[in-house]
């Protein structure tokens, strides 16, 4: 199983703000872009994800975030 977090912080692009199932996306995106530039591609740039990040947007509103966050602090479930 591919770590996307990871994968998105070795090429060092930013992803607060982006949810685990968007991660992916963006993931799966740049793989896409790297294909479109090279279907032999074995890698993917940084370049790539930066472009796949103006495409794959969060969808989830800040404030909607936090509500969830501090739920999760408030109820013990990120002890979980």
């Amino acid at each position: 199983q591919v770590n996307f977090s990871n994968m998105l912080r070795v090429v060092e692009v930013s992803i607060d703000e982006y949810l685990e199932y968007e991660i992916i996306a963006v993931c799966r995106e740049a793989a896409l872009l790297a294909l479109e530039e090279d279907i032999q591609a074995n890698c993917i740039m940084k370049r790539h994800f930066s472009q796949a990040l103006s495409t794959v947007t969060p969808r989830i509103p800040e404030s909607l975030r936090r509500f969830y966050e501090d739920y999760q602090e408030r109820s013990g479930l990120h002890a979980l």
